[in-house]
């Protein structure tokens, strides 16, 4: 007979962020293999030119990495995927608001 063990659920607690860095990444790299996905995020700087003449290739300096398990992949892409919703309807919640100021501010109170 296998005993059962209760399911407890242990909550969080996240350590502030205070004295990390948080690079731009503005490119990324996915690799996988069979059990995990590698996501490398680089930070690519575009080139200047004084004379006109570009280079043929820039440098992505590697400015973080992530190893995710294949069991993790799907949680994270949902969290993406409703953090920019959520964002995008903040914005236009936000916009909105600046419209109607705007429509209030040219008004006549006569």
């Amino acid at each position: 007979m296998s005993k059962s063990h209760p399911t407890k659920v242990i909550k969080i607690d996240f350590e502030p962020d205070d004295d990390v860095v948080f690079p731009t990444a503005t490119t990324m790299l996915i690799n996988f293999d069979e059990d995990q996905y590698y996501i490398r995020f680089y930070q690519v700087k575009p080139p200047t030119s004084l004379d006109g003449n570009l280079p043929d290739t820039v440098r992505a300096k590697l400015v973080a990495g992530i190893t995710v398990p294949e069991s993790k992949l799907k949680d994270i892409v949902k969290a993406f995927q409703e953090t920019l919703e959520r964002r995008e309807e903040v914005l236009s919640d936000h916009l909105a608001l600046q419209v109607d100021s705007l429509d209030e501010l040219g008004q006549d109170d006569d």
